[in-house]
């Protein structure tokens, strides 16, 4: 069995509660597993839209973005993000 501090070193400094109690820390778990598997639902989706053979959806980008970015949709959208349009 996991102990208080054990668990506590394996969390990210940030998201530690200011009280180290088996209660805080495990509300601290639970927000990083949501925020795992909304990252991971959000990756899908990027590769679902992303993939070459998808012939029903698109994604609406400034043409420089694209064009500097042909081989990643992802720094595609970094770019877009990243621009001052």
């Amino acid at each position: 069995m996991i102990t208080e501090k054990q668990l506590a070193n394996r969390l990210p400094t940030e998201l530690l509660p200011e009280i180290e109690s088996c209660s805080a820390l495990l509300t601290a778990v639970t927000q990083l597993k949501t925020e795992r598997n909304n990252a991971m639902a959000d990756s899908l989706r990027l590769d679902w839209l992303a993939a070459p053979g998808n012939t029903i959806a698109n994604v609406q980008l400034p043409k420089d973005c694209v064009e500097n970015n042909s081989y990643s949709l992802r720094d595609a959208i970094d770019a877009a993000m990243a621009s001052d349009i």
